[in-house]
């Protein structure tokens, strides 16, 4: 007679420990990071949206401007929305006092909210990837939350964290979260990343959330450098800090030749009056 077999459901962090006392190494695969997706369309022209840093989980999110943004969106015919990182505001570890700042904790409640609450609409898709406020759930406990959030739904894709790129009508647009402190001046870090690009990683247009504050860079070493703007009012981390956020989407037009780009314009959504608990 066969040998019974059993087996026990274990915990990714004591099956890591259990392996390496056996001798092996063993550690969970990163996120992916700096694939290029590609979106069919038809025409010569074409239209997206773009956000960042919705921070969800925040006291000090600002969930009705998302709303209206994507109801702008919706207006302008837009089929396509990209988010360049930080959909959560992360765990409380983020910085000191940031659990004072939150108003979900836990991955399971945040994960369930930002299913719940972030905006839909008909016809309407939104690609993301994962920032480093995103990320701190996978130090914590090895989940990629923003994943995750997109497994549950249909109209958004996760790109990866950190970096992806998107392929529009053969125009590749790079969507990025940087890292660090805000520069002495807003261009400063859109002109240093482009100068650092490895020249076939260089996209025709490059969006870059994190910061919090928008910036446009035309025709920059021939890339349209987009600072893109958050939406999350100041928080007292941000004060301490000395720095105001600018609340904003955008919706960017572009016409296409043989050449690449032909035109390009864009439509900014600024918000100036922060609304108190917006959750």
């Amino acid at each position: 007679m066969a040998e019974d077999i059993s087996f026990t459901t274990v915990a990714d962090g004591d099956l890591l420990e259990e392996v390496g006392k056996r001798g092996y190494f063993a550690a969970k695969q990163p996120p992916q990071r700096g694939d290029t997706f590609k979106v069919d369309l038809k025409g010569k022209s074409f239209r997206f949206g773009v956000v960042s840093d919705s921070h969800f989980g925040s006291r000090y999110t600002q969930l009705t401007d998302l709303e209206t943004c994507y109801d702008f969106f919706v207006t302008e015919k837009v089929k396509t929305v990209l988010h360049c990182g930080d959909l959560t505001d992360g765990t409380s570890r983020m910085h000191p006092g940031q659990e004072f700042e939150l108003c979900i904790h836990g991955l399971d409640n945040m994960v369930q909210y930002c299913i719940d609450k972030y905006p839909v609409r008909r016809g309407v898709r939104t690609k993301i990837i994962s920032g480093n406020h995103d990320w701190s759930f996978w130090k914590d406990s090895g989940v990629d939350i923003v994943k995750l959030v997109c497994s549950s739904r249909k109209d958004m894709d996760y790109l990866g964290s950190t970096l992806a790129f998107v392929d529009m009508n053969d125009i590749n647009i790079g969507l990025m979260h940087g890292s660090g402190g805000t520069a002495y001046a807003r261009s400063y870090r859109l002109q240093k990343i482009i100068e650092q690009l490895a020249p076939e990683m260089k996209p025709n247009i490059l969006l870059l959330g994190h910061y919090h504050c928008s910036c446009l860079i035309p025709a920059y070493r021939n890339v349209e450098a987009v600072q893109v703007g958050c939406f999350q009012a100041q928080t007292p981390y941000l004060a301490s800090k000395g720095l105001f956020p600018s609340v904003s989407g955008l919706v960017v037009n572009v016409t296409t030749n043989e050449g690449g780009i032909a035109t390009i314009n864009y439509e900014w959504l600024p918000f100036f009056k922060m609304l108190k608990d917006d959750i």
